[in-house]
């Protein structure tokens, strides 16, 4: 586990390394970064490219979303399901609405 708090957006070494541990790991284990900043267009393509898809990434919106409607564990199951479906490791929750319910 690794925390930091950066005021730019995050950068593609953190998301490398995280990714390359988690190919030690079992199948179907996935890695969440957060990043309040964001992150940079490297590392969106570097996501999004990766196979298997085992990193999903969080932004600040996200973040705020999730903390407004106390809806992290139904947030994280749209977020699993996009990067599954449609392999977009930085699915946009502000547009979410499951089981009837606004995000």
């Amino acid at each position: 586990m690794e925390c930091k708090d950066l005021s730019e957006a995050e950068n593609f070494e953190p998301i490398a390394k995280l990714r390359y541990q988690l190919e030690r790991r079992p199948a179907g284990v996935l890695g969440l970064v957060f990043s309040q900043s964001g992150y940079t267009t490297a590392v969106k393509i570097f996501a999004q490219t990766c196979s298997p898809l085992n990193v999903i990434l969080w932004d600040g919106v996200d973040i705020e979303v999730c903390l407004a409607n106390g809806a992290f564990r139904r947030g994280l199951r749209s977020k699993f399901w996009q990067a599954a479906t449609h392999a977009r490791p930085l699915h946009n929750l502000r547009s979410v609405d499951l089981e009837g319910e606004k995000l």
